[in-house]
């Protein structure tokens, strides 16, 4: 999916911690996954459950992964990567304290 709008050939550092470029491009990739997720929700009902949310997510994931270059096969080996990475449940405790 290509955008319409230059690339920013000045982009402002993050307050995160994280590089300019990093920071533009996990912008570009959040606006192209919200219209991933448009596009693939195709209107999902009001009362949709977390399930269908869930799929729906997965699969906006999964096309603007492929949008950003990847190969199917190459978001599926990422997505296996991911979860040999995943955290145990204890190390998520810090996160939901709030």
């Amino acid at each position: 999916m290509a955008s319409d709008n230059p690339p920013n050939m000045n982009p402002q550092p993050s307050q995160h911690g994280i590089s300019a470029a990093a920071n533009e491009w996990l912008q570009q990739f959040v606006k192209h996954f919200e219209l991933q997720f448009v596009a693939t929700g195709k209107n999902p009902p009001q009362e949709a459950n977390y399930s269908q949310l869930r799929l729906t997510t997965a699969r906006a994931i999964v096309a603007t992964f492929i949008d950003t270059g990847l190969e199917f096969e190459s978001v599926m080996e990422l997505f296996g990567e991911g979860n040999r990475m995943r955290p145990r449940a204890s190390d998520l405790t810090s996160i939901f304290k709030n």
